[in-house]
């Protein structure tokens, strides 16, 4: 039984997770792409983590695979981290 119910709400957030993403994507900035029910907050360049990441899903623009937020919000390469500087 607990599997059937397991399946059945997985079932019902992968259906709403197709419901809820707008046929139109909004424009994202540079090295970023838009997706539908993301993590909760994105990955920065000084390891910040919001600690649930999948609780909530939101359908925003996130940095593309290979990039990561510097403190200034801007995606920029993953190797380029180190030059960022801490987030405030």
């Amino acid at each position: 039984m607990k599997i059937v119910f397991i399946l059945l709400a997985l079932g019902v957030c992968a259906t709403y997770a197709q419901i809820a993403c707008p046929d139109e994507k909004p424009a994202c900035g540079v090295n970023e792409e838009y997706r539908c029910c993301g993590p909760a907050c994105d990955e920065y360049c000084d390891g910040h983590d919001c600690g649930i990441r999948y609780f909530v899903c939101p359908n925003k623009c996130y940095c593309a695979q290979g990039y990561k937020r510097n403190n200034a919000e801007e995606c920029i390469p993953i190797e380029d981290c180190s030059k960022a500087g801490p987030r405030y």
